[in-house]
């Protein structure tokens, strides 16, 4: 009798990392990132990059509840999808929420930057670079004790090719989003 073989790959399914269910003030912004290089991305939204930037000044007029669904497909052609729900509130009579300032410098350079942020109470943040295609090129979780005003924090990335870059630093209530030029 014969005998025949078959042979079976497992292909991967892409895996979204995206934000969970936030709530801002109206006229803040936060950066919903894919969190992987995907051959295609596609917001609810209608942009079909790897990041967007949510507000209630250009994207979305007024406050209320906002989903958001993503939909990813990678290489093989397999797909995934995820939905987060942002809730825009009317924040004036509650006091100022605000995002802590953030300096970059020197921008541009050849990969040593420093990144000074104000030390709102930040216990606990991280800084992410992506290029262009949304690969990230540097990742950092941070636990902070200082009770200085601002922080410095030494950032490396001599290992990439010149071009711009993405920084974005996050933790679960603010989100800062800068451009960096590396020659």
């Amino acid at each position: 009798f014969a005998l025949d073989s078959i042979f079976i790959e497992a292909i991967p399914s892409p895996v979204i990392n995206l934000f969970t269910d936030t709530i801002l003030c109206g006229g803040q912004s936060i950066t919903l990132y894919s969190g992987y290089p995907f051959n295609l991305c596609q917001w609810s939204t209608g942009e079909v990059t790897h990041f967007i930037v949510v507000d209630t000044n250009t994207l979305f007029n007024g406050y209320g509840e906002r989903v958001i669904q993503l939909k990813v497909t990678n290489g093989y052609r397999c797909w995934d999808e995820i939905e987060t729900t942002i809730d825009f509130v009317d924040c004036t009579n509650i006091g100022e929420i605000t995002n802590p300032e953030m300096q970059l410098y020197p921008n541009p350079s050849n990969g040593e930057f420093i990144i000074s942020i104000e030390n709102k109470n930040l216990k606990k943040f991280t800084i992410s670079i992506y290029d262009l295609t949304g690969k990230v090129v540097f990742y950092r979780m941070l636990i902070n004790s200082s009770n200085e005003s601002t922080l410095e924090v030494p950032v490396y990335i001599t290992d990439v090719g010149p071009g711009r870059y993405l920084l974005i630093i996050s933790n679960d209530h603010f989100s800062v989003t800068e451009n960096m030029i590396v020659k």
